[in-house]
């Protein structure tokens, strides 16, 4: 669109150059009228080009100021039309005055013959029509040359036309390509993904199935009982390892030794719940401490089951021991 504006701020330049030549009398031909009149023909119809274009604009800025430059160009135009109407009326006054002057002056100057129409009439007709027949000449000379002068015009508004639609075209296609690209991409790269996705949904299933079965309080199944014998046997066999026992030691070793480990947690047990009575310390409290280690916390109830048992067995002993 700017390209128009400015083709035609050109013509209008070239039209103002042309009439100040008719004006000042520097060319009055017909020639140059004619060439006056196709590019006034020319400036008008790239102003109502110009016109379409800005009324299809997009931009409401860039409309607005295309709309106003359309009323200057039209302004400029209907000037430019008045003064050329004014020269050729002014010319044409002119011409009609010489014609006047000379048809009087021959009148007086030529004597009349006695018969006047005999000779002279006939040479005059052909000179008439000789003139006539050249500026009817020069009259189809004159549109000829306008004539190609417009076509020219035109095939140049046309190379600029195609010129500006063939870039819209390459911008269009190189656009379409660069989409049809990165939508290929894009489903590449969704295809990518979703395999990643389900590899990694697989791999987690796996790692979670394998930490279960490698979980040692898990392998144990259920927390031992509270009571149950031989439920820390694996725990005793490896504090025996420690202190340089057999890898595998017998199974009444493991026994006196889980018994003797039994009595020392549970007196220590018994000590630790007797300060907590004197700190105000209840074996809820250690629950609340262990409840999130599984394992401690059924160590702890289960020491604490055999301390009411080994309590019940006291006072059994004590009984038997007044009844003898």
């Amino acid at each position: 669109m700017n390209n128009l504006y400015k083709h035609a701020l050109k013509q209008e330049q070239v039209l103002r150059q042309d009439l100040a030549k008719f004006e000042n009398g520097e060319d009055v031909s017909v020639g140059i009228q004619g060439q006056i009149s196709v590019g006034l023909t020319s400036l008008k119809r790239t102003i109502d080009d110009y016109d379409g274009l800005a009324k299809r604009e997009i931009i409401l800025v860039k409309q607005e100021k295309a709309l106003v430059n359309v009323c200057k160009l039209r302004d400029d135009y209907n000037e430019l039309k008045s003064q050329f109407d004014r020269l050729k009326q002014r010319e044409a006054n002119k011409m009609a005055q010489n014609s006047r002057a000379e048809l009087l002056e021959r009148r007086h100057n030529t004597s009349t013959p006695e018969y006047p129409f005999q000779h002279g009439s006939s040479r005059e007709q052909h000179a008439l029509r000789e003139h006539d027949f050249l500026n009817e000449t020069d009259s189809k000379l004159d549109e000829f040359i306008a004539h190609g002068r417009e076509v020219l015009y035109n095939m140049y508004d046309q190379n600029n036309t195609l010129k500006s639609a063939q870039r819209k075209m390459l911008d269009a296609a190189n656009t379409l390509g660069l989409s049809r690209n990165v939508i290929q991409y894009i489903e590449r790269r969704s295809t990518q993904d979703k395999w990643i996705f389900l590899g990694g949904v697989i791999l987690t299933l796996f790692s979670m199935w394998a930490i279960q079965k490698m979980d040692p309080i898990k392998s144990r199944g259920r927390p031992p009982k509270a009571g149950s014998k031989g439920a820390f046997t694996k725990d005793i066999r490896l504090l025996m390892y420690g202190f340089g026992d057999e890898a595998n030691p017998a199974a009444d070793s493991i026994n006196v030794m889980e018994e003797l480990v039994t009595d020392y947690i549970t007196e220590m047990c018994h000590k630790a719940s007797d300060v907590a009575k004197d700190r105000k310390v209840t074996v809820d409290d250690f629950k609340f401490i262990l409840r999130n280690d599984s394992k401690k916390l059924a160590r702890v109830e289960e020491l604490l089951h055999m301390e009411q048992e080994i309590k019940k067995a006291r006072q059994n002993f004590d009984v038997k021991d007044i009844d003898e």
